[in-house]
């Protein structure tokens, strides 16, 4: 593995600027803002994502199969975070790329350059956003189908994405922690609020069955900042098997560690 490293005043911008956009999340129009403006637009996002959007793909007997966040791809082509995420009144999550006729949040399973394929054998990229009609000449395909099979067991179909409100993720017994020191002010986070988020939802069931019956890590009751904390051992083990999510990345502040933020984040930005 390739290697860059940084003296400590580089690592520190570089640091700042991640931060910068993760939190900004292209609200800037391209242009950055001034310290000035960037401590009021954090004063003015700062109350309003703290109550976020909880994003899933959820089949059809109600297990969160997916957990959405900032490069989680919709059948249009974009990222989550290039949506409008922090409309919570209505919960619709509309493109904000220009040009686009996306009007919602749609995800679609896939990372970096794969693709997910109609049974007319056209790219999901070909068919309309709104209509799902496949946009190739000659080709029939009314609404686009899949057999993708999810871990779940069951087929692309028999999945939808699914939005909640804080509220309403409490009064469900679901999660809604933040990530703290600063993530819980992040752009486009959806769902993501653990370790437990970068595995699949029949992996999470497994690995909370295999916890309950066995007593806690040491590590992860000793672990001060809850926002990098170690992984339980099945889902350690899991992640293991996926060839994208790298076993380091190097901090400034600390070596080996990552939040769950940067973890997550890795094989939807990097895999080829």
């Amino acid at each position: 593995m390739e290697r860059i490293q940084l003296n400590s005043k580089a690592a520190e911008a570089v640091q700042a600027y991640i931060e910068y956009e993760n939190i900004v999340g292209g609200a800037d129009g391209g242009k950055l803002l001034s310290p000035a403006e960037y401590e009021e637009f954090k004063k003015q996002v700062s109350a309003q994502r703290a109550n976020r959007l909880f994003v899933y793909w959820t089949n059809s007997q109600g297990l969160e199969c997916k957990t959405i966040g900032p490069f989680s791809k919709c059948f249009c082509d974009h990222r989550y975070k290039e949506h409008l995420t922090d409309n919570l009144k209505t919960k619709k999550v509309p493109c904000k790329v220009p040009k686009c006729k996306c009007k919602h949040f749609n995800y679609v399973p896939i990372y970096g350059s794969n693709d997910l394929k109609c049974l007319c054998k056209h790219s999901f990229k070909e068919h309309d956003p709104l209509s799902k009609k496949c946009e190739r000449a000659k080709c029939k395909c009314t609404s686009f189908s899949s057999t993708h099979s999810c871990s779940c067991s069951l087929h692309y179909n028999a999945h939808g994405t699914s939005f909640y409100t804080k509220d309403e993720r409490i009064a469900m017994g679901k999660p809604v922690d933040n990530l703290g020191g600063g993530g819980d002010m992040y752009a486009a986070l959806g769902g993501l609020t653990d370790f437990s988020d970068l595995v699949d939802g029949v992996e999470r069931l497994q690995a909370a069955e295999y916890l309950e019956g066995h007593e806690k890590p040491r590590a992860i009751e000793e672990t001060r900042d809850r926002n990098v904390r170690p992984l339980p051992g099945p889902v350690a083990k899991t992640i293991g098997k996926s060839r994208e999510v790298t076993s380091e990345v190097v901090r400034p502040d600390r070596r080996a560690q990552v939040t769950a933020l940067e973890l997550y984040n890795l094989p939807h930005r990097y895999k080829a």
